[in-house]
């Protein structure tokens, strides 16, 4: 029965990659008129409902105008009172110059750093940004990865002012190596704090855990500003919200002017293949270029298919596109918006599109509209992805003002100061 259950999952992804990356655009529009492909939305989810030509035609043209007169205005307010509006990440406290020097340690999971592996692809970036910042801000680290049958009686702290342990979800907090944090001489060390890194998604099963790592540490950093999962840690930890951005390699040069074209590269589950076929659609559509990078678990085990590429790998292939296809959902009525996939767009320069179930303001530094553009259904996409084959000057704009933010808000050592202020005055 599991051979088989393996079959029909290795048949379907098949399918899904043949219909995305393969059918020939004629054939592709015949099954969507036909409405072959509502069989693959997701049960309770809402949108999208594969809206034809037409009717997408029709009820964007009220929605097109909306949405760029807001982008307009808010630009034009950036513009003029930028130096006035709250709309800059982090805070005004400055970091004292004895608490900018040290050493730290970043705890990881074994191959979290290797470029061929898939989490030294997602995760490895992240990870190294946190570690410029630190070096940027004064501190010496040093990088521990540990197996998860790693017996190492301990880990030297006693030289360390600072240990982030990366992946709460993904370590195991009775693991014999990390067994010198629960030691009473650590636990009052002055001068010394261990800050866990939340990477999962907002999931109920992984709170039993968070509670034994409670044991561990009090402090924790977690990749959303606001949700109500974050409420729900916060009742554990105490929260510190920073974005998980992925180093970008020095090397990598910007595109000169905005072109309307679309890139996506994401994980098949969820909702996401009817979105990426609506996508596919629309583009076709409204003849725009596009290209979708599709990743399954299944097929990468068969070794059918390639999983994530390597991080420089992937920047450079997104920097020819103008927008940047996000889909946020982890479940009916749940998003999770402040994903890596995010700042993967964003530090690139490349405008996120947000697909979201129900729009919301993902981020109080943020603005909808000039930081990226949220998308609850099919007219959205439609919408936006129109109009900024009409406006490429104001998009061209939104873009090299998401540039001109990531060299100063969102470096690495910019965020990471955050974090040391936000530690330094949890106390």
């Amino acid at each position: 029965m599991n051979k088989i259950k393996a079959f029909i999952f290795v048949m379907r992804d098949i399918l899904y990659v043949l219909l995305i990356e393969s059918l020939p655009d004629n054939l592709f529009r015949l099954f969507y008129k036909i409405r072959f492909y509502n069989i693959t939305k997701k049960k309770f989810y809402r949108y999208p409902i594969f809206m034809s030509k037409k009717s997408l035609g029709k009820s964007s043209i009220p929605v097109s105008k909306k949405v760029l007169d807001s982008s307009i205005e808010a630009l034009n307010n950036y513009s003029e009172n930028g130096h006035r509006i709250n709309i800059k990440f982090g805070n005004n406290n400055v970091l004292k110059p004895k608490i900018l020097s040290g050493k730290a340690k970043i705890i990881i999971p074994y191959g979290w750093i290797d470029p061929f592996s898939a989490e030294g692809r997602t995760q490895g970036p992240q990870i190294l940004f946190l570690k410029k910042g630190l070096e940027q801000n004064g501190y010496g680290v040093q990088i521990i990865q540990l197996k998860k049958d790693d017996s190492v009686p301990s880990i030297d702290t006693f030289e360390s002012q600072l240990v982030f342990i990366w992946s709460l979800s993904r370590l195991d907090p009775n693991m014999e190596a990390l067994r010198v944090f629960s030691s009473e001489l650590i636990q009052t060390k002055e001068n010394f704090m261990v800050v866990g890194v939340i990477t999962a998604g907002p999931e109920e099963y992984s709170i039993d855990k968070y509670h034994q790592w409670r044991k561990i540490l009090k402090k924790v950093l977690y990749y959303e500003e606001h949700s109500e999962y974050k409420q729900i840690l916060s009742d554990i930890f105490f929260v510190i919200h920073t974005p998980y951005i992925q180093l970008t390699s020095e090397s990598i040069s910007h595109q000169a002017k905005f072109t309307t074209t679309v890139h996506v590269s994401c994980l098949l589950k969820l909702n996401r293949i009817a979105w990426l076929l609506v996508l596919r659609y629309i583009c076709i559509t409204l003849k725009i270029p596009y290209f979708i990078r599709l990743i399954s678990n299944v097929l990468s085990y068969k070794n059918i298919r390639s999983t994530y590429i390597s991080n420089e790998l992937i920047a450079e292939e997104r920097m020819g596109f103008g927008f940047g296809f996000i889909m946020v959902h982890r479940k009916p009525k749940l998003d999770a918006h402040l994903i890596g996939s995010f700042w993967d767009y964003y530090r690139l320069g490349i405008i996120p599109l947000v697909q979201m179930q129900k729009i919301k303001e993902i981020a109080t530094y943020l603005t909808p509209y000039l930081d990226y553009f949220p998308i609850e259904n099919d007219t959205d996409l439609f919408s936006i992805l129109d109009i900024s084959r009409d406006n490429p000057n104001h998009f061209g704009n939104l873009r090299l003002r998401i540039l001109e933010r990531m060299k100063n808000e969102f470096s690495a050592k910019s965020v990471v100061n955050k974090i040391l202020t936000d530690l330094k005055f949890s106390n």
